[in-house]
């Protein structure tokens, strides 16, 4: 098996670990998407001096375009988050006014 058959094996394995994370685990998340970008520079960093075979090209094609959707649930998560973290704020914020006015 070529060196970069066993990398691009090593890069298939670490994307379905990203794939298969909670994208709101973030902590978790991080680890993950390091583990895939340092599997795909052992990839690209083969890719001047190898001749990848067609099958090569469309299984990165594949880890590409799931990464994508990778990276849409990641956003998604992160804006449920946020929009989450807005409302207890203007919650917190309401419960301090009435707190206030109630020890008047």
């Amino acid at each position: 098996m070529s060196e970069l058959e066993q990398r691009l094996q090593a890069l298939e394995r670490a994307h379905q670990i990203l794939v298969a994370e909670d994208p709101s685990d973030f902590g978790r998340l991080e680890q993950a998407v390091r583990g895939r970008g340092l599997a795909m520079e052992a990839v690209l960093g083969l890719f001047p001096a190898s001749w990848p075979s067609a099958g090569q090209l469309a299984r990165l094609k594949r880890i590409h375009l799931s990464g994508i959707l990778t990276t849409e649930r990641i956003r998604l998560a992160r804006q449920a988050l946020c929009a989450e973290l807005s409302a207890l704020t203007q919650q917190s914020h309401v419960l301090s006014g009435y707190h206030s006015s109630s020890s008047i």
